[in-house]
């Protein structure tokens, strides 16, 4: 069903298969290729933003995870791991690029120097609340075409099809 008498490119793919396979039911591309056409877009989009200030996604996901377990609060690499949903050795990478930008610093444990956790420099500290402000301020201007109603409506719908997808819609799950 067509909103407001507007047609996207998955319109368009839609129709192709309905003339070459009529029968082939291709309902499920008109919710998964939006979202992920949408997703294509939105990554260009924000990560334009992450340059601006010198990081890149994986980066912003790190340091936002640290801003979000409290000031002057540290993680282990394995809980950066299973917040950001990547790999101990993907985590590792972004600890690295980020400890020599000067933004996280490692530090070992007094017991077990082979116990490591991580924590915001000052720096860090200073350049996420940059981001975070900057980023979600842009989130919302990519939002604008939507009204408080349909935002609402769209975010619920999304959350029901990820905890359909996910089980139990706490995406530790990877």
């Amino acid at each position: 069903m067509k909103s407001e008498g507007v047609v996207d490119y998955v319109d368009h793919i839609v129709d192709q298969w309905g003339v070459v396979d009529p029968d082939l039911d291709v309902s499920p591309l008109e919710v998964f290729g939006r979202l992920h056409r949408t997703y294509l877009l939105y990554s260009h989009i924000i990560s334009e933003t992450f340059e601006e200030y010198g990081i890149n996604q994986a980066g912003f996901d790190v340091l936002a995870s640290l801003k979000r377990a409290g000031k002057g609060a540290s993680l282990t690499p394995s809980q950066l791991s299973e917040q950001a949903l990547v790999t101990s050795g993907g985590v590792s990478l972004r600890l690295n690029r980020l400890e020599d930008a000067g933004l996280v610093e490692r530090i070992r444990g007094r017991k077990d120097r082979r116990a490591v956790s991580v924590r915001l420099t000052e720096s860090g500290e200073e350049l996420i609340a940059r981001v975070s402000r900057r980023h979600f301020a842009r989130e919302a201007e990519l939002l604008e075409g939507l009204d408080g109603v349909d935002r609402q409506q769209l975010a619920e719908l999304l959350r029901k099809l990820f905890v359909s997808l996910d089980g139990d819609g706490d995406e530790q799950t990877g």
